[in-house]
């Protein structure tokens, strides 16, 4: 993702990879890319590198300091909600924040 970000095609690239979630090699997310439209030296050259491994690294060590264990997960002033709520409960939620 990071490095899809990295040519402003971050949106296009997470769409094709949540229509084809599973497992994911190297030569499945470069076609991934392709489709996005990403140029592929460019992306290829990025994934190799591990130009964003420590960044994505962090990203996981915060989420399981934070207690998230899927997705999605929510948090509302420090409080965790796990899973997907209706949209009329998010609503409900936000809105009680932001009346506070």
């Amino acid at each position: 993702g990071a490095c899809a970000h990295a040519q402003g095609k971050f949106w296009e690239y997470h769409d094709i990879l949540y229509r084809h979630s599973g497992v994911f090699t190297a030569e499945s997310l470069t076609d991934y890319a392709g489709q996005a439209g990403i140029d592929l030296d460019t992306f290829s050259t990025c994934l190799e590198s591990g130009k964003f491994t420590d960044e994505v690294a962090q990203d996981l060590a915060d989420g399981v300091a934070a207690g998230v264990t899927g997705t999605p997960t929510f948090f509302f002033n420090g409080e965790k909600i796990d899973g997907a709520i209706p949209f009329s409960t998010f609503k409900q939620i936000t809105e009680a924040f932001l009346s506070d």
